[in-house]
Parts: structure tokens; C-alpha cells; sequence
């Protein structure tokens, strides 16, 4: 984490001290997006448009936080997990999670790809929210899969990221609980690989849940049985359309484990992208229809706690190919 000076404007969010992901954008400072070899040390000449209206809400902007090298994978090897120092403190937006965890910042911007706040989120025991798709400009931050990249706020309560959300959006957003509410349980996480203890863990919300007054619902997400592979599919097509040339030139200034993940994208024949998109498409309507019922979903974060810090990059895939029934 490299800490930043600069005053704070009068605002909703005054007093409220923000670290920024190291793919957005901040004036006066390099972007080196956990990997300056691949796209250097320039300084940026302007705020990414999210780093903008945040400080423009009175947020103090004190630190640029660190992240998977280009936001490609959900460990964040540089950084430690204060909940858990023998953990990864997952990514890619780790250094957000884990400076908000530590206390050393009040709120957070992070990316969200395929994962990257909310897996952050959930190992650093902090709130992540990935929003809408397009509903927080992006411009700014580096890209890395254009259909699938998000920008979104980080905090440790969840009335803080609606606040958040507000000055990103210009609308105000209070975390009010509809009355009765319903929430739905896909049916696709009981063949799904949880480990144990999130099983365990997430039984336990829906049975607190049920004892509420809230109404749980089972709904029928056919598409999400198949939604991870896929997601993995689109984000590796769209890095290499994003980073190719740069990998062909240089391949050497590249992270091992990205670079890994990057030629492996050749390999994935266009058909097999296509039916990824499919697969995305059909989940989206599905997830249509599914909130014309319940106002949220109840699905554990993550199908594995949070791992040992000496897990090795190459078996990053592992915990959400878990995802899929067997």
C-alpha cells in the first residue's frame, strides 16, 4: 500500500479515509497495476472518473492499495491477511480488503471481474459490493475484460458502502430492508462442491433467516451450474484481446501466473467463447425472471475458505471450479 496526501473536500463522505486499487487511475500518481513492467510507470494526469466523485463527496483519498498483478487472479501474493495472517487475503482487489481490515482506511474502491471485490471481501471478513454492470463508470481503471469489468465500493459495514454508492451513482441509496422480504435459494447449491464449514456456515444464515420474517424461496437458475467456466472463458478471451500484443512482445515482463493464464487463452477455440456468451445470456434472462420474485439471492461468496498463504498460484482455479455440481 503506498499512502497519498491530499486534502479533502466538504461533503457527505468528509472524515471518511479511502485507499484506491492500484488499476484506477489516481492525478499525480503511476498506475502500475501490479505489474509496471507490463504497463509502465507513467503518472496519470487525472482521477479515474469512480476516484473523482468519491473525493468530489468529501472522501479523503490516503492510499493507492495493492492488487493481483492486472487484476488476473484472487490471491494478491504481496499482501497478508490481518484476520488471518497465514491466509491469502484473496483478489484481486486484495490490498483493499486487507488495508480495511487492518483499520488503515474507512472505504475502498476495488474491480470486480470475475470475482475480484467480493472474493476479497469475504476472505478479509470486510463488505464488497460488485454493482451493476455500468452503473459505476469505468473509465480510468485498466481493463481487463470489457463485458465483464466493474468498478465498485468496499467498506467494513454495509451501511457505509451505500453511502459509497451514492456518491458513485448521484443516487441515493439507503440499505433499507423491504417489507416482507424475499429472498431466493437456487436449487443448482445443493449438487454444488461446497467445503464443509461454508456449507455449514451458509445452512446456518438461511436458518436464521427463516426464523425472521423473511421468506425464503427456491428458484431455479439452470445457467448457474455453468457460470463459472464461463466467466472464465470470457475473461481470458477478453485479457488476451486486452494484453496479446504485449504478451508476444515482451512475454518475459509478464507474472508467471498470469502469463500462464494468458497463453492458455489462445488455446480456447472461438466456439467454446461463443457458447460462454451463450451461457451468459441465458443466466442474465434467467436472473430476470428470478427478481421479478425475490429481492436478492442467498449464495455463500466463495465455495472454500479463505486458503493458506503459501497456496500456489497455478491451482488458482480450483475453489470456483468448485462451483459446478459434480
Amino acid at each position: 500500500m503506498a499512502w497519498l496526501q491530499r486534502p479533502a473536500l466538504p461533503g457527505p463522505l468528509e472524515g471518511l479515509r479511502v485507499g484506491v486499487k492500484d488499476v484506477l487511475a489516481v492525478a499525480g500518481q503511476p498506475r502500475e497495476c501490479g505489474a509496471p513492467a507490463v504497463v509502465g510507470s507513467a503518472v496519470s494526469g487525472a482521477d479515474a472518473v469512480a476516484v473523482a466523485r468519491l473525493t468530489a463527496a468529501g472522501a479523503r483519498l490516503v492510499a493507492r492499495t495493492a492488487t493481483h498483478p492486472l487484476a488476473y487472479g484472487i490471491v494478491t501474493p504481496q499482501t497478508r491477511n490481518p484476520r488471518a495472517p497465514d491466509r491469502i487475503a484473496g483478489g484481486s482487489s486484495g490490498g483493499s480488503a486487507a488495508a480495511l481490515a487492518a483499520g488503515l482506511i474507512d472505504a475502498a474502491l476495488g474491480t470486480d471481474t470475475g470475482g475480484s471485490i467480493r472474493i476479497p471481501a469475504a476472505c478479509c471478513g470486510v463488505v464488497g459490493l460488485k454493482p451493476t454492470f455500468g452503473l459505476v463508470p469505468a473509465e480510468g481503471s485498466q481493463p481487463l475484460a470489457s463485458s465483464l469489468d466493474t468498478v465498485g465500493p468496499m467498506a467494513r459495514d454495509v451501511g457505509t458502502v451505500a453511502r459509497l454508492l451514492a456518491a458513485l451513482t448521484g443516487v441515493p441509496t439507503e440499505p433499507r430492508l423491504p417489507t416482507p422480504m424475499r429472498l431466493g435459494v437456487p436449487v443448482q447449491l445443493a449438487a454444488a462442491r461446497l467445503d464443509d464449514e461454508v456449507r455449514r456456515v451458509w445452512h446456518g444464515v438461511l436458518d436464521a433467516l427463516a426464523a425472521g420474517s423473511v421468506a425464503l424461496v427456491r428458484v431455479d437458475l439452470p445457467a448457474l451450474a455453468v457460470s463459472a467456466p464461463a466467466n472464465g472463458r470470457i475473461l481470458a478471451a477478453e485479457a488476451l484481446s486486452v494484453h496479446g500484443d504485449a504478451l508476444a512482445r515482451r512475454p518475459e515482463s509478464f507474472p508467471d501466473d498470469v502469463r500462464a493464464r494468458l497463453l492458455a487463452a489462445r488455446a480456447v477455440p472461438l466456439s467454446r467463447v461463443a457458447e460462454a456468451r451463450a451461457v451468459q445470456s441465458r443466466l442474465r434472462r434467467e436472473l430476470r425472471s428470478t427478481f421479478a420474485d425475490v429481492h436478492a439471492l442467498v449464495i455463500p461468496t466463495v465455495p472454500a475458505g479463505s486458503r493458506p498463504s503459501a497456496w500456489t498460484l497455478s491451482t488458482w482455479r480450483v475453489p470456483l471450479s468448485r462451483w459446478c455440481p459434480r
